[in-house]
């Protein structure tokens, strides 16, 4: 009698035993079974860099001579753009604005400049620069109608071939007085006339 109480009682342990392993999880969170999986997660999900596209290295240059001048003057535009990557960049598109106080006759727009008159901007396309070259454009212009002590101010821009800006720059030009002027009787009746800058 006690032998078959003693079997029974082993019985339902048994089943006990194996309900209980059956409702147990396989791990734990928190378990190293679970931390590998999240970090082969991060190892895969491409970062925010990874889509980013390379912008290549250009670099624009203005200057605008001379540096001062007078109302009705002629001043000298120039813009050299330089390739300081280490491959071929395509499709550079140049854009200056030009301010009010610049004039230029289309006429004397040089290529491979193209010159806007309605919306006064100079366009330059290139449509392809190798590594390590440099292109310069030039244009003519005439100061006027600006203040004597202003600065009138050319801005520039390299835009690459999906629209993105690659570089800028901008130059000024100081307004002067008009040319002082004075003309005096020389010695036998004739007549010397001074301007600033020497005799005319």
């Amino acid at each position: 009698m006690r032998l078959l109480v003693a079997m029974h009682l082993l019985v339902i342990a048994s089943l006990l035993f194996s309900t209980t392993a059956a409702a147990m999880p396989l791990s734990k969170p928190g378990s190293r079974a679970v931390d590998a999986t999240q970090r082969t997660l991060a190892r895969t999900r491409p970062s925010a860099t990874d889509t980013n596209q390379l912008q290549p290295f250009l670099s624009l240059a203005a200057t605008v001579s001379p540096e001062a001048a007078a109302a009705g003057e002629r001043v000298l535009l120039r813009w050299e753009v330089m390739n300081l990557d280490r491959q071929v960049v395509e499709g550079i598109t140049f854009q200056a604005d030009l301010p009010d106080g610049l004039l230029v006759t289309p006429a004397e727009v040089p290529p491979p400049l193209v010159y806007d008159a309605a919306t006064r901007r100079l366009t330059w396309v290139i449509s392809a620069l190798p590594a390590g070259d440099a292109y310069a454009a030039t244009v003519p212009a005439r100061l006027s109608g600006r203040r004597v002590g202003d600065v009138v101010t050319v801005r520039a821009e390299l835009r690459l071939a999906d629209g993105r800006s690659a570089a800028s720059a901008e130059a000024g030009v100081h307004v002067l007085p008009p040319a002082a002027q004075a003309t005096r009787i020389g010695p036998e009746g004739g007549s010397v006339t001074w301007r600033r800058g020497g005799l005319r």
